[in-house]
C-alpha cells in the first residue's frame, strides 16, 4: 500500500496544480509593455492626408494629388490632437481613423512650423479617449520605451526600445535646429511621425518627430514638457484662452516622478468681483476635476477652458481643507470691454499703429493706408504666419487694413471658418509680400 501511495502522490500534485499553472502562464504574457499599450492605444489615431501638387511629380496620381500618412495623439476628449506640422503642411484634406476604426475629417487649429508641431480638431461631437500631457520629471536613459504609430500605413504598429540619450540636438536639412530631443532606438519609420513615445507606465514621454536616415536605430522625439509648452502657446494665440473666470491657479508638487499622483492644482488667487469670486471660490481650494476630467497640472485647467463657447457651464470638483469634495458650476464669459488694440495683441498677436496713405502710396497708388506692426507676440498666430515688426499690414482677405477695428472685423466675421486660411498682404522692404494665415476668431457680440 505504501508503494502505491508513494507512486500516486506526484500524480496528485500534477492534477492539483496544473490548472493554476495555465492561468499564471497567461498572466506572464501581460508584460508591462502590453499593459502600457492597452492603457494608451485608444488615444492614438492614424492620419491620412491629401495634397494637390502639379501632376508632373512621380508621387502624384492622375489628379495631381499626393497622399500622406502620419500619427496623432488625442489630448482632449473633444477631439483635439497633436501631431507633427510636416504631416499636415499645406494639405487639402485630413482624415483621422481612431482605434475603433471610425473615420472622421479633421482640420488644423494652429501650428508651429519651427517646432514641427500642429494642433488639430476632429470634426465630431463625440467624446474621445485621450492621453494627458503630464509626462515625467526626467526620462531615464536605458528605460524601456514604446513607439506606437502607423508606419507605411500599417495601423497601430508597436515597436520597443530604450531611451538612448536625452537633450540631443538635431539639425534638419532645411536648417531648422531641434534641441533637447529624446533619442531612442525604438524603430520609427515613415508614418510614425506625430505618434507617441511612451514608457512602461503608459506615460507620454514625447512625440516622435524624426529619424536619422543614414543610421540604424536612431530616432528622436520632442519631450512632453516641450510639447505641452508649445500647445499652451498655440492655445494662447486663439480666442479660446480669452475668458473671464477670475481664477489664478498654481500647481504644487510632491516628491516623485508620477505627476498624476504627486501634483496638486489649487487656487492661488481669486479676482475680486469675478464670476469665480461670486460663486465662492477661495484661495487654497484644491481643484480635483474640471468638467469631469482629473487635473494634475495647471495646463489641464487651461486646456479644459480652451475653445469653450461663451455661456457654456463647467463643473468644478474642489476640496477645501479637510472637507469632503464639493461641486461648483462656472459659466464661461468673455472679458468685458476689450479694446481693439487689446484684441489684436492678446489674440492676433500684433501691436499696431495706423499709417497714412502717404506712407504706402509709393508701393501702390490705390492704397489708403495701413497698420504698422510695432511688435509681434512670440508664439502668436501672427508670429507663426511670418509677420515681422516693421511690416505694414495692408490687407486681409478682400479688405484693406487701415485701423485696428478692420482686423477685429475679420476676426468676428461670420464666414471666417469657411474662408480659412485667409490671404494677407504686408509691405516689407518696400515690396508687397503675400501669404496666408489662420486668423484667430473672436466673438465681441458675446461680450456682456
Amino acid at each position: 500500500m505504501k508503494s502505491i501511495a508513494a507512486r500516486s502522490f506526484p500524480l496528485l500534485l500534477v492534477v492539483l496544480f496544473s490548472a493554476p499553472l495555465v492561468g499564471n502562464a497567461e498572466d506572464l504574457r501581460r508584460t508591462p509593455v502590453v499593459r502600457a499599450i492597452d492603457k494608451t492605444k485608444a488615444a492614438i489615431v492614424n492620419i491620412r492626408t491629401l495634397r494637390t501638387i502639379p501632376a508632373r511629380f512621380d508621387s502624384a496620381d492622375a489628379g495631381g494629388r499626393v497622399r500622406g500618412l502620419g500619427t496623432g495623439v488625442l489630448i482632449d476628449p473633444r477631439g483635439f490632437l497633436v501631431t507633427n506640422f510636416h504631416v499636415v503642411e499645406e494639405v487639402d484634406t485630413i482624415t483621422v481613423t481612431t482605434s475603433d476604426k471610425q473615420e472622421y475629417k479633421a482640420h488644423v487649429v494652429a501650428d508651429d512650423s519651427r517646432a514641427d508641431l500642429a494642433l488639430l480638431k476632429v470634426d465630431s461631437g463625440r467624446s474621445f479617449p485621450y492621453l494627458p500631457l503630464w509626462g515625467v520629471d526626467q526620462p531615464i536613459v536605458g528605460e524601456t520605451v514604446i513607439a506606437i504609430g502607423n508606419p507605411y500605413g500599417l495601423d497601430t504598429s508597436v515597436t520597443t526600445g530604450i531611451v538612448s540619450a536625452v537633450d540631443r540636438e538635431l539639425r534638419l536639412p532645411n536648417g531648422e535646429l531641434f534641441e533637447e530631443l529624446l533619442q531612442t532606438d525604438a524603430s520609427i519609420n515613415p508614418g510614425n511621425s506625430g505618434g507617441p513615445l511612451i514608457n512602461i507606465n503608459g506615460d507620454l514621454l514625447g512625440i516622435n518627430v524624426a529619424i536619422r536616415s543614414n543610421a540604424q536605430g536612431i530616432g528622436f522625439a520632442i519631450p512632453t514638457d516641450e510639447v505641452r509648452r508649445i500647445v499652451q502657446n498655440l492655445m494662447n494665440s486663439t480666442s479660446s484662452s480669452v475668458t473671464n473666470h477670475g481664477l489664478v491657479i498654481e500647481e504644487r508638487r510632491n516628491n516623485g516622478s508620477d505627476r498624476e499622483s504627486n501634483s496638486i492644482v489649487q487656487v492661488r488667487h481669486v479676482e475680486p468681483d469675478s464670476p469665480a469670486a461670486k460663486l465662492g471660490f477661495r484661495e487654497g481650494d484644491q481643484l480635483l476635476t474640471v468638467d469631469g476630467q482629473r487635473v494634475s497640472l495647471s495646463f489641464d485647467v487651461n486646456r479644459i477652458f480652451w475653445n469653450r463657447k461663451y455661456g457654456e457651464k463647467l463643473v468644478f470638483s474642489i476640496r477645501r481643507g479637510d472637507t469632503n469634495p464639493k461641486q461648483i458650476w462656472l459659466t464661461i464669459t468673455p472679458p468685458k470691454g476689450l479694446s481693439d488694440d487689446e484684441v489684436l495683441w492678446r489674440i492676433f498677436g500684433i501691436s499696431t499703429r495706423s499709417v497714412p496713405a502717404s506712407r504706402v502710396e509709393g508701393v501702390h497708388d490705390d492704397l489708403n493706408g495701413g497698420l504698422l506692426l510695432l511688435d509681434v507676440a512670440s508664439g502668436s498666430a501672427a508670429s507663426r504666419s511670418g509677420f515681422q515688426p516693421g511690416d505694414i499690414l495692408i490687407g486681409l482677405h478682400d479688405w484693406e487694413m487701415i485701423e485696428p477695428e478692420n482686423v477685429r472685423y475679420v476676426m468676428q466675421w461670420d464666414e471666417l471658418t469657411s474662408h480659412q486660411p485667409v490671404k494677407y498682404h504686408v509691405i516689407r522692404d518696400g515690396k508687397i509680400v503675400s501669404g496666408s494665415m489662420r486668423v484667430p476668431a473672436f466673438a465681441p457680440d458675446d461680450e456682456g
